[in-house]
């Protein structure tokens, strides 16, 4: 399974903060499950032809490596706006309902106790 976010074209006028450069995960903390803080296990998030890609494509099997990636700072009264897409199969040992994204904006003390 495949999922990409790609880097919005935006102009001042548009008073956006991005977020993603399009070039790497800087300003990004990743968690994997069962893998220590950073610790981007088969480089699950990565950055594809200016897409964030999450990706199982260096998993034989997948036993609960469930991924989160949070931004440095947290932000309040915000809109997220993002596009995305799966392409590919779903990773051996993956969940039922692999085509769905899960967005989760939570409280910078919630984004504490996940990493």
């Amino acid at each position: 399974m495949l999922v990409s976010c790609k880097k919005p074209v935006v102009t001042e006028a548009d008073n956006w903060e991005i977020l993603f450069n399009g070039q790497d995960l800087t300003d990004w903390i990743v968690k994997i499950n069962g893998y220590d803080l950073n610790d981007n296990y088969n480089n699950t998030f990565r950055v594809e032809n200016g897409s964030l890609v999450v990706s199982y494509d260096h998993y034989d099997n997948f036993t609960n490596e469930y991924g989160h990636i949070f931004y440095k700072k947290p932000f309040k009264n915000y809109r997220l706006k993002l596009e995305y897409r799966f392409i590919g199969n779903q990773v051996k040992g993956g969940e039922d309902w692999e085509k769905k994204i899960v967005v989760l904006c939570c409280t910078h003390s919630l984004r504490r106790a996940c990493c």
